[in-house]
């Protein structure tokens, strides 16, 4: 089954080191840093606003992700056509 584009995120706030998104680098783009436990909550690489995270997906849909989401699930979420 190859991943659809409500399976896919596109986009996931954060509230770690935000700068401004116009001046590109971190601020605009991330990419996960796979050696971390955890993705989501508090003084974590993406949520920390509220008891998670909202991301946007590929077809334009805006899901809450909770911070106790696992990350292999977020890690395959994260990847196009990654068939998990």
């Amino acid at each position: 089954m190859v991943d659809g584009l409500g399976a896919t995120v596109s986009l996931v706030e954060t509230n770690l080191n935000p700068g401004p998104w116009l001046a590109g680098g971190p601020p605009t783009v991330r990419g996960i840093d796979a050696a971390a436990a955890s993705y989501l909550g508090p003084g974590r690489q993406f949520g920390g606003l509220h008891s998670g995270c909202n991301a946007v997906m590929l077809d334009g849909s805006v899901r809450h992700l909770a911070n106790e989401t696992d990350p292999a699930v977020l890690s395959a979420m994260v990847t196009i056509a990654g068939r998990e």
